[in-house]
């Protein structure tokens, strides 16, 4: 008889997905595509039913699905108060893998969940409160009762096991990887087709490429873009290409202000698709991303697959996908330091180098998945 690996769906079954979601999707399909892995395990995706239409038909066919019959809002409620009876009862025993922070109470099962960052710990007043809230009552008790836990770099392992030190000697380290089919540079042609779509000119501009939110440190970048735009006198235009997250009402209105005093900041009204990424990136003189605090820092990942240079700051995990050779970080908290970079590379227009570009190989989903089907024995293991 098969093993059975149940994964909690929440992430996957969902319009627009998130970048956790993401990793939960290509995650369950890299361990449902192991055909030695299949012969012995059986993957299922555990979901409310009014939600399996929103898993992809290609996945569905891969897996087997385990309706519950709840609506998806009153089982996120059920974990929101910590009131969810032990749902192996109802849905089977195995090893349950929850891609998203919160976990299920589990009667005769072992489970691993990821935790990708605590920042709600480290900057509080940056997190939307009903996110905050929910972590801070009960993460601990997701932490606790989890048999093993997934955080996507070491920074993140350290924060984790900082804040909450029931986690130690049960915390693991996977990294999220890159879709190298879908992130490589991108011809002239191909960059010059997306670009107009967005009134840009291929590598006459700089990118962001994130959520429109605090954390992600955008107020100094556009005082950096102002700047740099003064200083060089130049329209190359700066787009920001991210969802709006919580309490960005200051990064608008400063927006709004310097694209009414002709500075050329472009922030898209319309959602932009995957598939535009790629290419936006490719054509891009950088990918700014001054954040100040990455449980991993995809978009730099993705922009180094595409041969961008990328301006970043050295910060929690941003050290670990740049690589020991990388030097030329900047103080992301300083406007001056990021215009200074961005003058450099608008003038001096460069690939990345080699060693950087090598980086890439690292990050793959295969190297990912069997990190994960060696913890997933270790925790059947302990059944």
């Amino acid at each position: 008889m098969k093993k059975r690996i149940f994964i909690e769906a929440g992430p996957i079954a969902i319009e627009n997905r998130s970048g956790v979601g993401h990793v939960a999707y290509r995650m369950t399909d890299e361990l449902a595509s192991d055909s030695e892995f299949s012969k012995t395990h059986d993957i299922v995706l555990v979901t409310a039913f009014n939600k399996v239409h929103l898993i992809e038909e290609e996945l569905r066919n891969k897996v087997k699905i385990r309706r519950i019959f709840l609506p998806g809002r009153i089982m996120n409620g059920l974990v929101r108060f910590n009131v969810m009876f032990p749902m192996d009862i109802f849905t089977g025993k195995g090893t349950y893998v929850f891609f998203n922070f919160k976990n299920w109470p589990l009667a005769f099962s072992k489970s691993i969940t990821y935790v990708h960052d605590v920042y709600f710990k480290v900057k509080p007043e940056h997190i939307e409160p009903r996110n905050r809230d929910l972590l801070d009552r009960n993460l601990g008790k997701f932490i606790t009762r989890a048999d093993e836990i997934v955080t996507v770099s070491e920074h993140a392992k350290r924060e984790v096991e900082r804040f909450y030190p029931v986690a130690k000697g049960k915390t693991n380290v996977i990294y999220n990887a890159i879709d190298t089919d879908h992130f490589y540079p991108r011809t002239a042609a191909e960059q010059k087709t997306v670009c107009v779509k967005y009134g840009l000119l291929p590598k006459n501009y700089f990118m962001f490429l994130s959520n429109i939110e605090p954390r992600k440190n955008i107020l100094p970048l556009l005082d950096a873009y102002k700047k740099f735009a003064d200083t060089t006198k130049s329209t190359a235009p700066l787009i920001l290409v991210g969802g709006m997250g919580w309490n960005n009402g200051d990064i608008i209105n400063k927006i709004a202000t310097l694209k009414k005093a002709g500075y050329a900041i472009i922030l898209p009204e319309k959602y932009v698709p995957d598939e535009d990424i790629p290419a936006l990136l490719s054509g891009a003189i950088a990918l700014t991303h001054p954040a100040i605090y990455e449980g991993f820092g995809m978009p730099i990942l993705e922009a180094i697959a595409c041969g961008t240079p990328v301006i970043v700051g050295n910060n929690t995990s941003i050290p670990e996908v740049m690589g020991p050779e990388y030097v030329d970080y900047v103080d992301v908290t300083n406007p001056d330091d990021i215009s200074t970079r961005m003058i450099l590379l608008y003038n001096n227009p460069s690939a990345v180098d080699a060693a950087l570009a090598s980086r890439v190989s690292i990050f793959t989903w295969i190297n990912a998945k069997e990190k994960l089907l060696r913890l997933v024995e270790r925790t059947e293991a302990k059944s």
